[in-house]
């Protein structure tokens, strides 16, 4: 039987993994530069609804947005790595262990609560503050043991295609989070 935390760990590892295919299947629609930025984000969005959705149901805005973010390839980190550069904003809004945000034994272990997240409070160099609610050490642990670190992404057919990676260097918003703030 599954431990305390477990099926919560379990879910949202699925979400990430599904929201990852479905970016990478749904690349020649949403990565095609003749697309407005709006429609490829609307696109983005309806697309979410089957893999965010029912974790969103399940256990509220902070597992789905966990989803979206693992799964979000943002080319100029999130929000353009103000906080820590080359760490894709995770390190400040998501496991700030990463960063020296909080302490973290590595001996954790997934508990109950998980979809509630912790605590923490974040500062965005002088931009803003934000107070919200992170993954736990463990499941931290768990999801970059399982997935690598963020974000956790699926070769997709549109990568080595010319056409596209032309286009991807005049346009950088790509598949990001800003589809899941469509869909919220």
């Amino acid at each position: 039987p599954m431990g305390p935390g477990e099926a919560f760990a379990t879910e949202l590892e699925h979400c990430i993994r599904e929201t990852a295919a479905v970016v990478s299947r749904t690349a020649p629609q949403w990565a095609d530069r003749c697309e407005t930025p709006s429609n490829k984000t609307a696109f983005q969005a309806r697309h979410l609804q089957g893999t965010v959705g029912p974790l969103y149901n399940r256990y509220g805005f902070g597992a789905a947005l966990w989803c979206a973010f693992y799964a979000s390839a943002m080319p100029h980190g999130w929000p353009y790595d103000y906080m820590a550069p080359g760490q894709f904003g995770y390190s400040a809004f998501m496991c700030p262990e990463t960063s020296g945000g909080r302490a973290c034994t590595g001996r954790e272990q997934l508990d109950k609560h998980e979809s509630e997240g912790v605590p923490y409070h974040g500062a965005q160099k002088g931009t803003y503050n934000v107070e919200m609610a992170s993954p736990s050490c463990a499941l931290c642990s768990r999801l970059r043991s399982r997935l690598g670190p963020p974000p956790f992404v699926v070769k997709n057919p549109v990568e080595s295609d010319a056409r596209y990676v032309r286009m991807r260097k005049q346009w950088v918003n790509q598949w990001d989070v800003h589809a899941f703030g469509e869909w919220f």
